[in-house]
């Protein structure tokens, strides 16, 4: 920042940050009046006022950088206005003094001694990325594997990217945390506004209850947070319609052929696919995760862990294996045993890897892609319809609600099925997929005798 080099608004949008920040001064040769500075994030730009009182550097925070007027914004010369006011009260004023002259909270202001080359700003230990952060692993060291990922992608994508990421927890106000939900909501959507909205929500909440609660991260005892900035933010309505995709008997059986035969009927990604189909409609990722130890062959059962919901621990969620889906697993698990592989439906790239729930969707999506090209749907589908349309179809060949419930793993809340209810319902969902596999099989062969499927 040495020479004489005015700011300007090309100066200030074509700096970059790399590796650090970038800050920028606005040096017109005077001393001893402050000076006005930029600095330069990776999507950020803020303005500062930086001064010297008693042998210390003062870096006070006056703004957000905007090239037009806007609610919430400086341009340059709104925030060359404002440091004039703290220069011309420099003289003889106290820092509390200036930052009132600046209009800005006290607790954007930081004091460094001495300061060290281009390091104006020093950064509070425990910022708003570093407690989300804290978070997550709070998540993933309870079991929350899926709350964890999906916690760590929102951070990278939204939060460390944001302009409050590296703002000290404690100097978030509500007003702050109303901004950053709306900048979400603006760039992605409502609901993605609302998750990143109820992931720091959550975070604060853990760090305030953190002295009390032995589950949560020591570490975070350390911070002093009193209040929730997000608690008092306001939930966005829902922009998502619910999806009504449901395919009828000819276009199920047109999917299972299709399923049986083609290039990649052998591959695992498909085998699950038909799995999921033949076992009531199972959720892609928690049927990806089944390990051979999860199959009692003699019993012919296969587990899986349901952590959907309020859920502390996983629910055990048991799945009768009939003749068809009974084969698969067994052909599944004689080659995990010579391959090595830790899942039944183990990654091709990496052994200790299950499949990931995108590997699977893309598999229904070309399948559907291909029968609409060849005529044969008229209206593309995905993985999430397939669940809908068991639910939908097995309501149609007079299977209980109840028993349906069971066998998708869902709406089991209440006191009765929590405190009361101990059956695993092993019979009734054998009898359940023992109609659904015969239903399926008709499907299939109801499209291969009218000629829609070759034979």
């Amino acid at each position: 920042m040495r020479g004489l080099k005015r700011l300007t608004t090309q100066r200030i949008e074509s700096a970059r940050a790399r590796s650090n920040d970038v800050w920028l001064s606005d040096n017109d040769g005077s001393r001893g009046t402050g000076r006005l500075l930029v600095r330069i994030g990776h999507s950020t730009r803020l303005f500062y006022f930086r001064y010297s009182r008693d042998r210390k550097v003062h870096t006070v925070r006056i703004g957000r950088y905007s090239r037009k007027p806007q609610e919430g914004y400086l341009t340059l010369e709104q925030a060359r206005t404002i440091a004039l006011r703290g220069a011309v009260v420099l003289a003889g004023k106290t820092a509390d003094d200036i930052s009132s002259a600046l209009g800005v909270r006290l607790s954007n202001v930081v004091a460094q001694s001495p300061p060290r080359g281009p390091e104006l700003h020093a950064k509070s230990e425990f910022t708003v990325t570093w407690l989300c952060r804290r978070y997550e692993e709070h998540l993933l060291q309870r079991g929350s594997l899926t709350g964890g990922k999906m916690v760590g992608y929102d951070i990278k994508n939204y939060i460390a990217a944001s302009q409050w990421a590296d703002a000290d927890v404690n100097s978030l106000t509500t007003e702050d945390a109303v901004s950053l939900i709306r900048e979400v909501a603006k760039k992605v959507s409502r609901n993605k506004a609302n998750k990143v909205r109820a992931t720091l929500s959550a975070a604060y909440s853990l760090a305030i209850t953190a002295r009390t609660d032995p589950y949560a991260p020591q570490e975070l005892a350390a911070v002093s947070i009193s209040s929730n900035p997000f608690i008092a933010t306001r939930k966005l309505a829902n922009d998502s319609v619910p999806l009504d995709r449901v395919l009828s008997e000819a276009e199920l059986g047109l999917f299972w052929n299709a399923l049986l035969t083609g290039r990649d009927s052998e591959a695992v990604k498909i085998r699950l696919v038909r799995v999921s189909i033949l076992l009531g409609g199972q959720r892609a990722q928690q049927l990806a995760r089944a390990r051979p130890e999860d199959v009692d062959v003699s019993e012919a059962v296969l587990r899986l862990f349901d952590g959907k919901g309020n859920r502390k621990t996983p629910r055990l969620h048991y799945l009768p294996l009939l003749q068809l889906a009974h084969a698969e697993i067994c052909s599944l698990l004689q080659e995990c045993e010579s391959s090595g592989h830790a899942y039944l439906f183990g990654s091709r790239l990496d052994k200790a890897r299950c499949l990931h729930a995108s590997t699977i969707s893309h598999a229904v999506h070309v399948i559907s892609d291909r029968l609409l090209k060849e005529g044969k749907i008229k209206r593309a589908f995905c993985y999430r319809d397939i669940r809908r349309t068991i639910e939908t179809r097995m309501s149609e060949i007079d299977i209980s609600k109840e028993v349906r419930a069971q066998v998708q793993s869902h709406d089991l809340g209440g006191v009765q099925n929590k405190c009361y209810n101990r059956s695993d319902f092993k019979r009734p969902k054998r009898q359940a997929l023992e109609i659904w596999e015969r239903y399926i099989i008709q499907c299939a062969e109801a499209v291969r005798a009218s000629g829609l499927w070759p034979r």
